[in-house]
């Protein structure tokens, strides 16, 4: 991944996709959050059915991506690029095998990168909430009632939703909602629930720190 590091860091999302989403006007904003909320839903459908489209594989044909499930699954792993291989070039059983469960990684991947980037892009115009919140919102509802198992986009949009809570339950208009979506993570099956203990317990541990006494007045 350190390729990847490099890629992402040179593209200067923060700066770009997110900082300057401050200067870009009410119907851009939207429009951006519509398009990555379409992406997720698209990488989501994608996932639950097993039939992934164009967008997986042409980062998988177009970067020689090869052995990707293994580094997303085992981060300790090493991972090595093979050569390119071509759409219409014949794959044995085992390398059919092996793209489909990249494809699943990289959209497990992208997915994730996506709920990151709607949750920076709603902490950085919070002064536009009415504008980001709703789809922000309407995102992390979605992903929680798709979800009853733990998976990579659960565990992001966990741990998304308690950066939302840290930095926005003190607005008034979000409160509300950013408590409900709190209810979904602690009514979690109880396998989510601790294999995402760590993040529940320290995203929980820093919520009443710092709005323990405005939590209990809400409820």
């Amino acid at each position: 991944f350190v390729l990847v590091e490099s890629c992402i860091r040179d593209c200067r999302i923060r700066e770009i996709l997110v900082q300057e989403t401050r200067f870009i006007s009410n119907a851009s904003l939207n429009a951006l959050l519509g398009t990555l909320s379409n992406t997720i839903n698209l990488l989501q459908r994608e996932l639950q059915t097993g039939r992934f489209g164009p967008l997986s594989r042409l980062v998988l044909y177009g970067g020689g991506v090869h052995g990707l499930a293994d580094s997303w699954m085992n981060p300790s792993s090493r991972y090595v690029p093979m050569p390119r291989s071509m759409p219409n070039e014949k794959l044995s059983t085992d390398a059919i095998q092996h793209t489909r469960a990249d494809e699943e990684a990289l959209s497990y991947i992208l997915c994730s990168f996506c709920i990151d980037l709607v949750t920076e892009i709603t902490i950085q115009n919070k002064d536009r909430l009415p504008v980001v919140w709703p789809l922000c919102n309407d995102i992390l509802d979605h992903v929680f009632s798709m979800g009853k198992a733990t998976t990579p986009i659960v565990s992001r949009a966990t741990v998304s939703v308690f950066k939302l809570i840290l930095r926005l339950l003190n607005r008034a208009e979000v409160e509300e909602e950013l408590l409900k979506t709190l209810m979904l993570i602690l009514q979690f099956p109880p396998t989510v629930t601790s294999d995402l203990s760590p993040i529940i317990v320290a995203g929980l541990y820093q919520t009443v720190k710092l709005y323990g006494s405005q939590i209990k007045s809400s409820l």
